[in-house]
């Protein structure tokens, strides 16, 4: 519920405000709610949206405490050399307290385990087959408690701050944009998933355009390694996924030629770590071939992947052979608002978590299914850091800050889109990615700040496209969801790109000083 705003200027003050409502938001909504605090959610669009409600993979749960090693070392594996162990061992641990918690609030997994790739063992966790983070996310928004004050419909577009801290957020009404809101806050939990709308072809939903890495950057704060993106190897040509899991129960990729090519890439197979496939199958399209899955192996395909099978019919994509044309998609950044693994940024009173924040867990390149495990476990983290922050301080009267221009968005949306698949997707160049970067550098902005949630989009994409660029261009590697065809080898140590709205971008050893 939320109380009734009538007027067109609101103010609303709380302990907590959380911007988004996946299950990173919802579950640090639910744990800081439980805790006693006063808490707000803004969503842009309804409560079940983003991208948690898509998720088909499942959720890579530990089987008991025996299996943490093994669970950490496929993660730190995946992450090629920039997944901090010690904090993947940490998320790893803790998540089977989660899992139990999901099981007391009435979520049933279903009971037979999948595999997927980069793991050496069978873990994941399914609920309803391939809708399990719709079914976990519905349990846990009907189980949030009642001092949750939820806004829908509301966009967040920045970040009230005053001397490298975070008091709340100015918002308006999707529905009127006359209608404006202020919400003062002892903390601020960003929790608005990625930006995969930053490219034409993404398996995310239409509300992932990067609002909090832009919020967070436009405040100040520090993002890290945000050219890293994954993306997901078997997606169909409009960006619907098709779950890592099919591969796990026998699906087989072919090219136009029959040829089952994998072997070729890794002993693996179909099932090596993601940024490994996606290549592959890059590299298969750049020789002229097209790529193929072919379901026909899993058996009782419709019943284990009813959403997947309900879709592809409605399609008319399967042929006789059950094979269907796929090729990789924008999915998941790892890169994000830099953050300690409990959710720190650095801003005071400023917390993320879930796909927005980058902790080091996932490193260059994400494991299949961690993501809600992530999720889980920085959702509850930050509410607890959240919690610690002393009550709210008095709000400068001198401090009247607000966004200053706004993206024309009569075409750049489509614009931004179009050079970032071009030049920004899984096989990057220096030319392109300077190309694209000076086309932002040149996009139109306003004074006149006509705020609606396109406007804000435009805007937000924008500025993570800069970024996304200005790493990509830093980064003379190829490592993990960044493939650079002009240096298409990993350097020889590992490193982080740290960028701020304050300086310039740098580059950082991983023993070297980090932001948190």
């Amino acid at each position: 519920m939320r109380p009734a705003i009538t007027g067109l200027e609101n103010t609303v003050r709380c302990d907590v405000l959380v911007i988004g409502s996946g299950i990173a938001g919802t579950y640090a909504a639910t744990v800081a709610a439980e805790s006693g605090a006063d808490v707000v959610m803004l969503t842009k669009t309804k409560l079940m949206s983003g991208s948690t409600r898509w998720a088909q993979g499942g959720i890579a749960f530990p089987l008991d405490e025996h299996d943490v090693a093994s669970h950490t070392n496929d993660t730190v594996v995946a992450g090629r050399g920039l997944t901090d162990r010690h904090t993947a061992e940490s998320l790893i641990e803790e998540s089977l307290h989660h899992l139990e918690r999901l099981k007391e609030k009435g979520v049933i997994f279903d009971t037979e385990l999948g595999l997927e790739g980069g793991h050496s063992r069978a873990r994941v966790k399914h609920v309803g087959g391939d809708r399990t983070g719709y079914f976990v996310l519905d349990m846990l928004q009907k189980s949030m408690p009642e001092r949750v004050l939820v806004y829908e419909d509301t966009v967040a577009y920045h970040l009230i701050g005053y001397n490298a801290s975070i008091f709340g957020a100015l918002a308006f009404s999707s529905v009127d944009p006359r209608v404006r809101m202020k919400v003062l806050a002892s903390a601020t939990i960003i929790a608005t998933g990625g930006s995969g709308q930053l490219f034409e072809v993404t398996t995310n939903p239409a509300e992932s355009t990067g609002d909090g890495f832009a919020l967070a950057y436009r405040a100040g704060a520090v993002l890290r390694d945000m050219e890293l993106i994954q993306f997901h190897p078997t997606a169909l040509k409009d960006g619907t996924l098709i779950s890592e899991a099919c591969r796990g129960e026998g699906a087989l990729l072919y090219n136009s030629n029959g040829e089952r090519f994998m072997e070729r890439y890794d002993p693996a197979m179909e099932l090596a770590p993601r940024d490994v496939v996606a290549q592959a199958i890059s590299d298969q399209i750049r020789q002229g071939y097209s790529v193929y899955l072919d379901l026909s192996p899993i058996s009782g395909f419709e019943d284990k992947f009813p959403f997947i099978a309900d879709r592809l019919k409605s399609l008319g994509l399967i042929n006789d052979l059950g094979r269907v044309p796929i090729a990789p998609a924008a999915h998941y950044f790892m890169g994000g608002i830099a953050s300690s693994p409990n959710g720190e940024t650095t801003l005071k009173n400023l917390f993320c978590a879930g796909e927005v924040a980058s902790t080091a867990f996932h490193g260059a390149n994400r494991l299949a299914s961690n993501s809600l495990l992530e999720g889980l476990v920085t959702g509850s983290r930050a509410a607890l850091s959240a919690l610690a922050t002393s009550k709210l301080p008095v709000i400068s009267q001198e401090d009247k800050s607000d966004l200053a221009t706004v993206v024309e968005p009569a075409s750049a949306i489509s614009e931004i889109k179009s050079l970032s698949q071009r030049h920004l997707s899984y096989q990057r160049e220096e030319e392109g990615i300077t190309s694209a970067l000076r086309k932002f550098d040149n996009f139109t902005t306003s004074t006149s700040r006509p705020l609606t949630r396109q406007s804000i989009e435009a805007t937000n994409l924008l500025d993570v496209a800069r970024v996304v660029a200005i790493g990509a261009l830093k980064r003379r590697e190829s490592r993990g969801g960044h493939f650079r065809s002009d240096f298409p080898h990993p350097s020889n140590s590992p490193y982080h790109i740290l960028q701020s709205i304050n300086s310039d971008p740098i580059s950082t050893p991983l023993d070297g000083a980090q932001p948190l």
